[in-house]
């Protein structure tokens, strides 16, 4: 009998500690692959890949059929990060969130892309990245997403209400579409 009650607790000590440790991880950490069409018919690939670190790349490319760019907008380097929970943050309390509604937030940095377009003649041509800040839509199984800008403010500046006139309208903008990859 006093195994029972020892092999009870123990079981009840595990499982009760095993979901104290269960951490919330973002459904924006990961690799995703998708389209955005810019309307014609005019629709670009993109590539993201989102470290638990903060650490993305982003990548926005037409390539021929031989596989070569025609045209690219790539940064290698960026921060993002999951600001859903983050009070500080512009949005925050402002667009209704969840498990698979996340707000995102990619901060600015000068120089830190390149630009390459085969027809303008163009090469790997520096380019900045102005703040974004968007809302990321799931599915229920986190595979796939849609992404929304609510405001991306030029000139490398932080948002607010001033110089984001008009985000309320965010869910009519142009969405990313794509799913996980990894």
């Amino acid at each position: 009998m006093k195994k029972l009650i020892l092999f009870s607790l123990l079981f009840i000590f595990i499982s009760c500690s095993k979901n104290e440790d269960e951490e919330f991880i973002s459904p924006i950490i990961g690799t995703f692959e998708g389209t955005i069409d810019f309307g014609n018919g005019f629709v670009m690939n993109t590539l993201a890949k989102i470290e638990e670190s903060g650490a993305m790349s982003w990548d926005i490319f037409l390539k021929d059929e031989n596989e070569n760019y025609i045209e690219r907008y790539y940064w290698p380097s960026l921060t993002c990060v999951d600001v859903t929970d983050d009070q500080t943050n512009w949005l925050y309390g402002k667009i209704e969130t969840s498990e698979t509604r996340r707000i995102f937030y990619a901060a600015a940095a000068e120089e830190s892309g390149l630009y390459t377009s085969v027809a303008n003649e163009i090469v790997d041509m520096p380019i900045g990245w102005n703040a974004h800040y968007s809302v990321m839509d799931f599915d229920e199984t986190k595979t796939t997403y849609e992404l929304r800008n609510v405001c991306v403010p030029q000139e490398f500046q932080l948002a607010n209400d001033e110089l984001c006139e008009g985000w309320e309208q965010w869910e009519s903008e142009t969405p990313f579409i794509g799913r996980r990859i990894d």
